[in-house]
């Protein structure tokens, strides 16, 4: 515990009044006895209001914080850096430090991180745990449903007997990851770039298919028979999908969930859909899709106790580890802004003893500084690239930590740009042939073009 709401308090004193409980207080003595530091506020406040600690001793207090610790804080542009960086530091860890990674914990401000940060792991990390949740919206199942609703939009909309799709439709499904190398596509790619076809009929996209499978035939199968049917062919569709995906590979393992994820929500909306059978059109159904999607998350839940342990902020709870890297340390993201979904003001939450934004940052301060408290190596990682208003600016807990720095901490803070590789300009030289130059001198008789003569001179 940490905080508590009012209820959870009367609750609390009450049982420990009657002895029928002990409470057990995780905090160490920095946040508990500096009046202004956030992580200890709520447990200050039970200890200076509660009746039991007039007479009884508060426990427990630790001094783990103070210890000696080595922090760095790294600042690197884009997103894809802090994760490049991460799986560097994680590397460097196993190699030169010889870290036990079942210590070790990759801590994601943003859960947006996750997929490149498991690209860039490198393969001597062995076992990861995943625990943490996942946008339904960015995943890659997710964006195949999404890429089909488009195509077949189109198809519907354009109200031909004949059912045309459009090329480049065609295209972002046939090359999709989780189709590409199990509908041996390739061909039919080729000849859709060759014969340069802007639109596709139906009939004419499974005659140019030699490989008529099932994962083909329902990718492509017509979406003129109503929502019902469209969920159902879907439905049909992921579960071939997540057939062809290996537990024993990781990648495919995650793709895996990220699939059945996105079944679970077809399923839904199938007995949805029985039930309201008016709402048939192919338009709405892809909105109520797109509403459910974006509050969907995908949860991730592997062994906790060997590995690289990979987690959000929340999941990190009451957590200790030697080692942390924590990624996306910009301020409005980490902690978040002052974003509360409510409609009575401050002054009335104040007034009645509301949670505010101000109880709100405290909790994540907590969980943040609990994170740190028994950590001996930690790694700091923030986006130093200017987005929009806050873009750039480190979160105040990096401030705190170096304006507030304990005696025994190693701190130090260096930026970090991406390695741009260094290329030599070469010259293009082209032998004179005597092939070239009849070839020249037969486009001279037809007369060179402007743009042609443009090229040559730069």
């Amino acid at each position: 515990f940490n905080a508590l709401n009012a209820s959870e308090e009367k609750i609390v004193q009450h049982l420990v009044a009657s002895d029928a409980a002990k409470i057990y207080w995780d905090v160490d003595a920095v946040f508990l006895n500096d009046p202004f530091h956030d992580a200890g506020l709520f447990v200050r406040r039970f200890k200076e209001n509660w009746k039991h600690y007039k007479k009884n001793p508060f426990e427990w207090i630790v001094n783990d914080f103070s210890q000696s610790k080595n922090i760095k804080i790294i600042g690197t542009p884009k997103t894809i850096g802090q994760a490049k960086i991460a799986g560097s530091i994680i590397e460097k860890l196993i190699k030169e430090d010889n870290v036990s990674l079942n210590k070790t914990a990759l801590v994601l401000g943003e859960e947006s991180l996750l997929i490149p940060v498991l690209y860039a792991l490198p393969s001597s990390v062995g076992l990861l745990n995943i625990t943490m949740g996942y946008s339904g919206k960015n995943n890659p199942a997710q964006i195949l449903i999404a890429k089909l609703f488009k195509m077949h939009t189109n198809a519907v909309s354009r109200k031909g007997e004949s059912y045309v799709l459009y090329y480049k439709d065609v295209l972002d499904i046939l090359t999709h990851p989780l189709v590409e190398p199990y509908a041996d596509a390739s061909k039919l790619v080729n000849l859709i770039n060759q014969n340069n076809y802007t639109f596709i009929t139906h009939k004419r996209l499974h005659e140019l298919s030699e490989n008529q499978s099932e994962l083909l035939l329902l990718l492509f199968q017509k979406w003129d028979k109503g929502s019902i049917a469209v969920l159902e062919s879907l439905s049909t569709l992921l579960l071939i999908v997540k057939s062809n995906l290996n537990n024993d590979n990781q990648e495919e393992k995650i793709a895996k969930a990220f699939v059945y994820s996105i079944f679970k929500i077809i399923n839904k909306l199938i007995n949805y859909y029985t039930q309201h059978q008016q709402i048939d059109k192919i338009e709405t159904l892809y909105a109520i899709y797109k509403q459910i999607i974006d509050l969907a998350e995908v949860s991730f839940e592997g062994e906790p106790l060997n590995g690289l342990q990979i987690m959000g902020v929340l999941e990190s709870r009451v957590l200790d580890f030697e080692t942390v890297i924590v990624t996306s340390m910009n301020e409005g993201k980490f902690p978040a802004g002052k974003s509360m979904n409510s409609f009575i003001p401050y002054d009335v939450k104040r007034e009645l003893g509301l949670p505010t934004f101000k109880e709100k940052d405290a909790i994540y301060t907590y969980h943040f500084y609990h994170l740190l408290q028994r950590a001996k190596n930690i790694y700091l990682l923030y986006n130093t690239e200017s987005e929009g208003l806050d873009g750039g600016e480190k979160s105040r807990f990096i401030t705190q930590l170096e304006v507030e720095k304990q005696p025994n901490h190693a701190l130090t803070h260096e930026i970090r740009n991406s390695e741009v590789p260094l290329i030599a300009y070469e010259p293009i030289v082209i032998p004179k042939s005597e092939s070239v130059m009849i070839r020249l001198k037969e486009i001279a008789e037809t007369g060179f073009s402007p743009s042609a003569l443009t090229s040559y001179i730069r």
